[in-house]
């Protein structure tokens, strides 16, 4: 997780971590906590990706329960591994990108 020089931040998800865990909750999670933040779509015709929404909420989130890994960051990390389908997932906030 980076957002921005000196500040990049790495939680590690062990498959133990998420063995089981159905892809369908961890959307839930994911849309629920889209809509808590007050997310809006960067899109102009109001599609929004899973990247979309995975930057959305760490950007609406901030650093901080990323630098103090907080257990809602590590639930974060969680969901963000398993819906991508990677085990190493880079959110990139200056830059609004989502890599592997």
């Amino acid at each position: 997780m980076t957002f921005g020089p000196g500040k990049d931040y790495e939680l590690r998800v062990h498959e133990s971590e998420i063995a089981g865990m159905p892809r369908e909750e961890s959307m839930q999670w994911l849309e629920q906590e889209y809509v808590n933040l007050g997310c809006e779509p960067t899109n102009p015709v109001g599609k929004v990706l899973l990247s979309d929404r995975l930057l959305g909420v760490a950007r609406a989130t901030g650093a901080g329960p990323f630098a103090g890994e907080a257990e809602w960051a590590k639930t974060f990390a969680r969901h963000a591994v398993l819906l991508m389908g990677r085990c190493n997932v880079t959110i990139n906030i200056p830059d609004a990108t989502v890599g592997f």
